[in-house]
């Protein structure tokens, strides 16, 4: 079983656009007792171009953020 994310707590973006960013879990979704996704606020910098934006993602989208 995958570890459940609290809110305000830091996670890696695994897949699609955002791969290798961290953002900030301002929401969870659960459902059958399990966490199935997260929204996060992300800030940044993504192939030279800034990254400020709230997006879902789900669960297994996402991982701890172990580099720092």
């Amino acid at each position: 079983m995958n570890d459940v994310f609290k809110v305000h707590e830091p996670a890696r973006i695994r897949t699609g656009k955002y791969a290798g960013l961290v953002g900030t879990v301002t929401e969870t979704v659960e459902d059958g007792g399990q966490q199935t996704g997260v929204r996060l606020d992300i800030q940044g910098v993504r192939e030279g171009e800034p990254v400020n934006k709230q997006l879902w993602f789900k669960r297994s989208q996402v991982e701890r953020n172990t580099h720092g």
